[in-house]
């Protein structure tokens, strides 16, 4: 696949395709999981499912050599991994943090699907 375009692949952009669709459907359910945890910062297993929805993006973003998006993803991985190890509690600067985290992985599946 010399120089060719990953998209031009049909297998290829059907693989992205499936992770456009994927991602939104976990983007959805953790839009809400991050209102929850706002409410219940020390809910562990609400803090479990939001880190587990981010690191499931970065480690297919990553498979999918979406470098920008695994960088960000991972960012956010790493405050979340700090709230559960207890190393960080919970307030309003960590949570505007996950939230614009989660505002620009929204912006950048976007753009992916548009692209």
């Amino acid at each position: 696949m010399d120089e060719m375009n990953l998209l031009d692949d049909p297998e290829m952009k059907e693989i992205f395709e499936s992770f456009v669709v994927e991602t939104n459907e976990i983007l959805e359910k953790l839009d809400l999981d991050l209102v929850e945890m706002e409410k219940t910062p020390k809910d562990s297993d609400m803090l479990n499912s939001v880190f587990r929805a981010f690191h499931t993006i970065k480690g297919t973003s990553g498979f999918l050599g979406l470098e920008k998006l695994q960088r960000l993803t991972h960012v956010c991985e790493d405050i979340l991994n700090k709230l559960r190890k207890g190393e960080a509690e919970l307030n309003s600067e960590l949570m505007d943090a996950m939230l614009a985290g989660y505002d620009n992985i929204k912006e950048l599946v976007a753009w992916i699907e548009q692209n």
